[in-house]
């Protein structure tokens, strides 16, 4: 055969590098050792050399070299893993409605680890169970034996169908009423289904053959508008369970919707209020050196929209200062004026002081009037009128020995904070 041929031939055929090695030996070593048994040893040595670099020749050829693949195949890309957090158990204080997940997890982490000694779970069993089921298993020694015997009746004391089947029962029974419509309603009503449904279904319930008994007790559950508008929505004669968690869904979306629009355009619209009551002065290209700046507004109101030199349509008032057809609160002159001006303009003209219009007028000369309060605020519980008349007595009692302290607890106390600097 060709790798017979081929090894022989390779075998019998030394190479250059072989034989200058051959020359070298004859000519050099060989002339200088007259031993017999050094030129036998020579050309065994030279023969086994021939077959066993003639194999790794014929091996290559076939095969290729496998020192390559092999060092290729040892390198290993490192990888990089995230560094996730411990897990710990949570304590079982005896809720069935919890009970489920603890058992699975504790199973998990726990009972079927196998390089745990059943000491060192009896120990993780005993610190993660709360007051009611500890009572089951504490009078049990922490042993080796034990643990099979604790973790049994824990298991066989909450490991009950009919009990959790019932418990997640009463809770789909007793979920609150949808009274006023909103989103946070439905989602609760909707979760509470959901997760019951699914707890009864991996206790291997027929949830799937209850779908008209699902579908009446939810639609019991919401108030009349919501039933009202599945109704009309509905077009068939028997609709399902999923029909209607699939409108009370599309529902949710769109009141959630409408809430955050609607929420996001009141803050964009108390920021811009908040940004036009701040500002205290206005600009005008043409008159823009006579406005005095820095000077609140008199008793007037602004309109974020309007200018002091244009009027809104359907003001028809005529400007008392200027008698050009804006109102007087509108009018650049008089927004160019002194606070203390424009209540002496107002005077002067028997305008009220308060919407700056003639048709009627505030008052005049009207008293200060003193009132007096006659009821002891929030009655006698703690609250902060008490809070104030006790410093306010201890003010006085102390008032000979630390006079400072007593003025500034008289005059510069406003419910629980202290209005004063260092200097009273």
């Amino acid at each position: 055969m060709w790798w017979t041929t081929k090894k022989d031939s390779l075998a019998q055929a030394p190479t250059s590098v072989e034989a200058n090695i051959s020359d070298i030996g004859t000519s050099g070593i060989l002339q200088r050792a007259e031993n017999e048994d050094f030129k036998k040893y020579d050309a065994l040595r030279i023969s086994a050399d021939n077959a066993f670099y003639g194999s790794k020749a014929i091996k290559y050829q076939i095969v290729g070299d496998s020192s390559l693949t092999n060092n290729s195949t040892n390198v290993s890309t490192p990888k990089i893993t995230a560094k996730l957090p411990k897990i710990t158990l949570p304590i079982f204080e005896g809720d069935f409605k919890s009970w489920s997940g603890f058992f699975d997890l504790f199973n998990t982490l726990i009972h079927e680890n196998s390089q745990l000694s059943n000491v060192e779970k009896f120990q993780y069993l005993l610190t993660s169970l709360g007051k009611e089921p500890l009572s089951v298993i504490k009078g049990l020694p922490v042993t080796e034996n034990n643990y099979t015997v604790a973790y049994t009746a824990i298991k066989n004391r909450y490991q009950n169908k009919r009990l959790l089947a019932t418990y997640h029962y009463n809770e789909i029974c007793q979920a609150g009423q949808v009274r006023k419509g909103t989103c946070t309603e439905l989602r609760n009503l909707l979760n509470i289904f959901s997760e019951n449904i699914s707890a009864l279904r991996v206790l291997q319930f027929p949830v799937t053959h209850w779908d008209f008994l699902l579908f009446n007790m939810l639609l019991q559950k919401l108030n009349v508008s919501i039933r009202t508008d599945f109704e009309v929505q509905n077009t068939v004669e028997i609709p399902t369970y999923s029909d209607l968690t699939h409108f009370l869904e599309n529902k949710c979306k769109a009141l959630e919707s409408v809430q955050f629009t609607t929420s996001y355009n009141n803050e964009h619209y108390k920021d811009k209020s908040k940004q036009s009551y701040q500002s205290s002065s206005f600009s005008s290209n043409k008159k823009s050196s006579e406005i005095k700046t820095g000077y609140p507004a008199f008793m007037t109101t602004s309109n974020n929209n309007a200018t002091p030199y244009q009027s809104n349509k359907g003001d028809k008032l005529k400007c008392v200062l200027c008698s050009s057809s804006h109102a007087l609160y509108r009018c650049f002159s008089f927004l160019s004026k002194t606070p203390q001006d424009r209540l002496n303009f107002a005077k002067q003209h028997n305008l009220c002081t308060n919407c700056l219009l003639s048709s009627h007028s505030v008052r005049k000369y009207e008293p200060i009037q003193e009132y007096k309060l006659l009821t002891v605020t929030y009655g006698v519980s703690s609250a902060p009128y008490l809070a104030l008349r006790t410093l306010q007595e201890l003010a006085n009692q102390g008032e000979s020995h630390f006079p400072l302290a007593a003025k500034a607890i008289k005059k510069n106390i406003y419910i629980d904070d202290a209005i004063c600097g260092a200097k009273i």
